[in-house]
């Protein structure tokens, strides 16, 4: 168990991670579970916040790269929204491999504007930190320096 693993559990909260191999395994790793995060890619859903280049330019070229991740990943909120989970979906950008900062932007329902970077441990340090919030359950959530 990391520490920040470790700080979650002390703070009352049941952590677990699944990340299963198929859309079809979600379904049995959410049996006897209320709350449920997802993080995706940014650029999985139009947002009108997003600028003219990501808009534009950058979302179609990597949705049109990886066609089948994303059409996965579109059921796979759809999903999500229909069910009786409180969910939140983390929606990062490019991730980093770097050390957690606990510095970053959020923007509840949108993605962060010029928001082009975040570390994958800061993308798990706010994932812990909005676990019993319950203005984020069934929202998006834009993460970005």
């Amino acid at each position: 168990m990391t520490a920040t693993g470790e700080q979650a559990t002390a703070k009352g909260h049941s952590v677990t991670a699944v990340a299963p191999q198929a859309r079809e395994d979600a379904h049995r790793c959410t049996r006897g579970c209320h709350r449920s995060e997802l993080a995706g890619p940014y650029t999985a859903r139009h947002d009108p916040a997003d600028g003219w280049f990501t808009r534009h330019l950058l979302a179609p070229l990597i949705k049109k790269i990886f066609r089948a991740n994303y059409a996965d990943l579109a059921i796979t909120e759809d999903e999500l929204r229909d069910s009786a989970l409180d969910w939140t979906v983390i929606r990062p950008p490019r991730l980093l491999t770097r050390p957690v900062s606990g510095i970053y932007r959020t923007a509840l329902g949108a993605n962060v504007a010029r928001g082009m970077s975040i570390a994958r441990a800061d993308v798990t340090h706010l994932m812990l930190r909005v676990t019993p919030e319950a203005e984020t359950f069934q929202k998006a959530m834009g993460v970005a320096y």
